[in-house]
């Protein structure tokens, strides 16, 4: 009993260090410089972008591809990012994972209506 609950603790702690780690993958990578995490900036928004990519089947491995190679009209028309040539293939999907991540996230509840 106590090994599973062990077992139980330790996949929690990994699987909310990789959370975290992908985030600060994001920033070491400079994604955030112009993908922010609500709104959009230079780039779509992380959310945005999980949004667009978690019904697709494929969705990893096109941001993948994006983060590697660059787009053109991905998001939209005239809209493109450079090639980031430096990531690794690994840190690419680790990136990506964590951006499809994302779309599960609830916002922030708004406040409730006067009346």
């Amino acid at each position: 009993m106590k090994y599973t609950v062990l077992g139980f603790a330790v996949a929690c702690l990994l699987v909310s260090g990789s959370a975290f780690a992908s985030e600060e993958l994001a920033k070491k990578n400079n994604c955030l410089t112009c993908h922010q995490m609500e709104a959009a900036g230079l780039g779509p928004s992380m959310k945005d972008i999980s949004k667009k990519f978690a019904a697709d089947k494929e969705g990893e491995q096109k941001i993948v591809t994006v983060i590697q190679k660059g787009s053109k009209d991905v998001t939209g028309p005239g809209k493109m990012m450079a090639p980031m040539a430096n990531v690794s293939e690994a840190d690419a999907k680790t990136i990506a994972t964590w951006i499809l991540s994302l779309a599960g996230e609830a916002a922030p509840a708004a406040a409730p209506e006067a009346k």
